[in-house]
Formats: C-alpha cells, structure tokens, sequence
C-alpha cells in the first residue's frame, strides 16, 4: 500500500481558488451601483418593475453587508477589531431589517410607507452600534497638546457639516414639524445622527492607527458617509415632496452597502494592507488630511456670504453664531498647533545642547596625555 502525503500544491491551489472567488464575489458586489444607474436609463418594466427592483436590491445589498461584516467580525473574534467589526455587522442587520419592512410594506401589502412605521425600528436603530463600532478601531495611541489638538480637528470638521445640514435640512425640518410628536421626533433624528455616523468616521481618519492606511477601513468609512448623505438627501427631498421610490438619489444607498460589504470581505480575507507604519504609533499626517482641517470652514463661509448677499436680508442667527465658533475652533486649533512647535523646537534644541556637550567631552577626553 502506497503512504499518501498532502502535496504542497494542493495547499497552493486551494489558496489561490479561494482569493479567485473572492475577487469574483467583490466584483460582482462592487459592479451593483453600475447596474442600478443602468436600470434606471432603461427602465424595463416600467415603473412597477423599477420599484421592485430599488426595494429588492436595497434589502439584498444591505443583508450581504451585514453578513459581510459578521463574517469579518468572526475573522478577528476575541480583538477589539473583532467588537468593531461585530457591533458595524449589528447596525447593518438593523439597516437589513428596515429595507426588509420598507419593501413588504409598499409591494406585499401595497401602500405608501409614511413615517412612523415599522422600517424606522430598523433605520433608527442601526446608527448606536455602527457609531460606537467606529469608534472601536484601534487607533494610534495620542497624549498631551496633540490630544487636545486633534479633539480640536474633529470638533471643526463635524461643526462645519452640521452647520451645512443645518442650513439645507434641519432648520426647515424643525420649522415644518408643526410641534412635538412622535413623527416630529423621527424625522428630525435621521439628520442629526447622520452628523453623529459623519464624526465618527472623521475621528477614525483623524485619529489614525495601524489599520487607517487599511483599505478596508478606507471603504468602511466611505460607504457609512454614503449612507448618511444619502439618508440627507432623501430627508430634504421628502421635506419638499419630490421623493420616490426608485429615485435616482437611491444609488447612494446601493453604494455604500456595496463598499461596506467590499471592506468586510476584504478584512475576513486580509489580503490588502497598505500600512505604512514604521513603528507602533509613528504615522505622518497625510497632506490631503491638513487640506481638509484648513478648507474646512470654506463651506460655511460661502453659506454666510450668500445669506447676507440675499435681498432680503435677513438673518440667521444659528448660522452666524455656529459660523463665530467654528472661526474660534480654528483660531485656537492654530495657537495649540503654534505652542506644540514651540515645544518641539525646545526638546530639538536640548537634544542638540546634549549632543554639542557629549562631543565636546569625547574630544577633551582624546586631548589628554
């Protein structure tokens, strides 16, 4: 009888069938977007088979991104990536479930979803775990003046996006809620923890770490401020009555339930990491990161200016008030950036006294007889 040994290309082979149906599922998930656009031009079906298609991709696409995440999740079970992962795989099973009772509701049971209803249990309850699931990446461990200073960075970005929406959305959410109730208290929820998902994302790519230069998180991050302005969007165009099912606004969604679920099957399998770490806790800013710190309030600048050109005058003293502040933020964010050089051109200069005083020791050393 012939002893059987596994053969190293047995190993090799199972390797490269699993990484070739891997990159076949991440095409086939991050070619949707396309296929959605290319539904909506054509149309086939007309406008019953278009509803159909936008609420049963919607469902579809935000179950595999759950599933997704869950199996990333497993991946790095017993880790704080794992917590990360498992928590995001939680907010989009709750996102799963709201597509899920959006879609029985207007084609099984065939009328209008008006809010309050049953889907809003699965939107609302999907951004608590996603926002704390973000802030559970590991991050780059930061003390002192740079702490306060990057405190300081995430604070100005999410103040000039909520004084945008603020602008365009809430203020006339607020206005047209005709009072407290439990629809007012809905419809104003979505955009503000939409800015809650937006500052979590902008703390992970501030805050940085070993998994920041991680393409997977780069996709996570992109596809969560997908779904949020997205969830904007479909607000504002709800608020003026020009919202439909099969919009084409809708591709935000399939977007960034395609790139989330991208990210999650490329962390499960762990096999793009471009980390440029040299060594634990060392990273260099990137320059696109400075750009947007320093562009940051060009937004609410040009809404200011534009407000005050109108015609009619009129102020809007949530906007200049916010607008004052977020010109405080930056003011200070540029005094703690000046002391933090100011610090680190002294411990140059006492390392430099150090290094002068050791080589002139060395030299009278070797002038002795």
């Amino acid at each position: 009888m012939n002893a059987s040994y596994p053969s190293p290309l047995k190993g090799l082979f199972a390797q490269n069938t699993k990484a070739s149906v891997s990159n076949s599922l991440l095409l086939a998930v991050l070619s949707t977007p396309a296929i959605f656009v290319v539904w909506l031009m054509a149309m086939p079906g007309g406008d019953t088979a278009l509803t159909w298609f936008d609420d049963s991709l919607l469902f579809l696409m935000s179950s595999g991104a759950a599933v997704a995440t869950f199996m990333a999740a497993r991946r790095y079970r017993g880790t704080r990536m794992g917590f990360a992962w498992g928590m995001i795989s939680l907010g989009m099973s709750f996102m799963a479930f709201g597509e899920g009772a959006w879609a029985f509701e207007e084609l099984i049971l065939g009328r209008e979803v008006i809010s309050p209803a049953v889907s809003d249990i699965g939107y609302l309850g999907f951004y608590v775990p996603v926002f704390l699931g973000l802030l559970a990446f590991p991050q780059a461990p930061v003390f002192g003046l740079r702490r306060l200073r990057f405190t300081l960075d995430t604070i100005i970005v999410t103040s000039a996006v909520a004084l945008v929406s603020w602008h365009f959305l809430i203020e006339g959410l607020v206005g047209d809620s005709g009072g407290f109730s439990l629809e007012s208290v809905i419809t104003v929820a979505y955009p503000v923890l939409d800015l809650g998902i937006v500052s979590a994302a902008v703390f992970v790519v501030l805050r940085g770490g070993r998994t920041l230069t991680n393409v997977s998180v780069a996709l996570l991050l992109i596809g969560f401020v997908s779904i949020a302005l997205s969830d904007s969007v479909y607000s504002y165009l709800t608020q003026i009555g020009e919202y439909d099912t099969g919009s084409t606004f809708d591709v935000g969604w399939v977007f960034g339930y395609a790139v989330i679920t991208a990210a999650a099957i490329m962390a499960a399998s762990r096999r793009v990491n471009l980390d440029s770490f040299v060594e634990e806790g060392h990273r260099r800013a990137p320059l696109w990161q400075t750009a947007v710190l320093n562009t940051a309030i060009i937004l609410p600048t040009l809404l200011l200016f534009l407000h005050v050109a109108d015609s009619s005058f009129e102020i809007d003293y949530v906007t200049l008030i916010g607008y004052v502040g977020l010109v405080g933020l930056v003011l200070l964010r540029g005094f703690i950036l000046h002391v933090e050089h100011g610090q680190l051109h002294s411990q140059v200069e006492e390392m430099a006294q150090s290094l002068r005083e050791k080589l002139t020791a060395e030299r009278m050393t070797k002038l002795r007889p």
